[in-house]
């Protein structure tokens, strides 16, 4: 790129808005947490993708094109990409009605189904306690995905997994040190221990090959600082962070630590204001205590906190 030239970062939606419409369907979808850009120094900044894609639908139904498009609360990682694909070809061909069968055929595919039913519902029984010894925080390597965390967790004696902003789901045992998701069925995590027995991480495999995700340790709080956080109850949970505008609302970054009645964190901050929340197992929660609260641009609301100069 030539000194003086601006990069097109959006050529392709320029392109559509400068030519006729031709005789083509669009599906697609954007994270709601593909709101940030950024670039190496010196580099020109592209505008965020969940800004870029809202940018093409609009151009495209502005042209009259047919345009499926959803957005979802997430980013790019394995959990994401591929959970919606069969929504997107269904909205762009359809569904085929299916073909007749005989009825020994339908016989046949009934006895199939039931085997394959029977297969998918029997599970190794796992103990409690060896169920507990998985209970943590892993990190994906930032290479993968940036501040990505997946919370294990025991719940009526069986083993969840909450991987960071995206919703719980129960596993299911296959052994027992290996687990299928109950939504992504072949994707499989295998957890891993050293030669002391003690649990050290785990692989994500779907059939291609096993991505390391190593078991994070207990987290060091955040006790000092000018500005105090303080959270009532959630005695029961594993760990509790604080994230916000002050951090980047990266999640790993401020631990609370536990007190006889909640959790406590301190940070330094300079004087200014502040969108924030606490992150519960990986649950988000705005602060009980402050009623003052901003909504965050995507219908949901953040805790607000002013510190004024002193």
């Amino acid at each position: 790129m030539e000194a003086g030239q601006r990069k097109d970062w959006e050529w392709l939606t320029h392109q559509f808005a400068a030519n006729a419409r031709l005789p083509l369907r669009f599906s697609f979808e954007a994270g709601l947490l593909e709101n940030t850009s950024g670039a190496p120094p010196g580099r020109p900044i592209p505008p965020p993708l969940l800004t870029a894609n809202r940018n093409l639908r609009d151009t495209l139904q502005s042209k009259g094109y047919s345009v499926h498009y959803t957005e979802f609360n997430g980013n790019h990682t394995l959990f994401n990409w591929r959970g919606t694909l069969a929504n997107h070809l269904i909205a762009l061909v359809g569904i085929k009605r299916a073909p007749k069968i005989s009825a020994s055929e339908s016989q046949t595919v009934v006895r199939s189904a039931m085997t394959k039913k029977a297969i998918a519902t029997a599970q190794v029984k796992v103990p409690p306690a060896l169920l507990r010894q998985y209970v943590g925080r892993y990190e994906l390597d930032p290479k993968f995905a940036h501040d990505f965390v997946i919370y294990v967790s025991v719940k009526d004696d069986s083993l969840w997994v909450k991987p960071s902003y995206l919703r719980a789901r129960r596993v299911m045992t296959e052994s027992e040190s290996r687990f299928y998701d109950s939504e992504i069925p072949d994707l499989h995590l295998t957890f891993i221990k050293d030669e002391k027995d003690n649990v050290t991480g785990l692989t994500l495999n779907t059939g291609q090959r096993d991505m390391l995700v190593n078991k994070m340790p207990p987290p060091v709080p955040s006790l000092t600082g000018n500005t105090t956080f303080k959270l009532t109850g959630h005695t029961d949970a594993e760990a509790v962070a604080i994230y916000g505008s002050f951090n980047n609302w990266i999640q790993t970054k401020n631990y609370c630590a536990r007190e006889s009645d909640g959790w406590v964190c301190r940070i330094d901050l300079a004087p200014g204001k502040y969108t924030y929340r606490f992150l519960v197992d990986g649950i988000g929660l705005i602060d009980p205590a402050n009623s003052a609260t901003k909504d965050d641009g995507n219908g949901h609301l953040d805790s607000v906190i002013v510190v004024r100069p002193k």
